[in-house]
């Protein structure tokens, strides 16, 4: 990955698409991308941050979020609105720290 912020922005809009998505095949198709993405952005968290633990955690954040969205992981009783805002705030979290470094 040579710019972990242009995969920071495509996660952005993936999020929001993911929550207005109709069909099983459309949320379908936006979680693999998203979790492709999410899975390049671990690799780089692992290989060239030494493993930080915070953003690491942020990945798995925004990956539930995703994958509640999506209907593939469990949903807390929370809406999509709600989950489209978990994986924002986990995405922001990392884009914060990636900022900085």
């Amino acid at each position: 990955m040579n710019d972990p912020q242009l995969v920071i922005k495509a996660l952005e809009q993936l999020a929001k698409d993911l929550k207005e998505a109709p069909t099983p095949a459309e949320r379908a198709s936006l979680y693999s991308a998203a979790r492709w993405l999410l899975s390049d952005l671990e690799a780089f968290i692992n290989e060239d941050l030494n493993e930080d633990g915070y953003l690491l955690e942020a990945v798995g954040k925004a990956l539930w979020a995703f994958g509640a969205m999506a209907g593939y992981d469990v949903n807390n009783n929370l809406s999509q609105s709600e989950h489209c805002v978990a994986a924002l705030a986990a995405i922001g979290n990392i884009s914060s720290v990636l900022n900085r470094s």
